[in-house]
């Protein structure tokens, strides 16, 4: 459950929007693409 939780996590969100520059809304689509293959899966 953790590794599937991980990407989630506030410090690692917050490092690819600081950090990395991603915008939100790259962030928020890596995400959904994220979870539409879990739940294929």
């Amino acid at each position: 459950a953790d590794a599937l939780l991980a990407p989630l996590a506030a410090p690692l969100l917050a490092h690819r929007l600081r950090g990395r520059g991603a915008s939100v809304e790259r962030v928020k689509s890596a995400l959904g693409a994220l979870l539409d293959g879990l739940l294929a899966a």
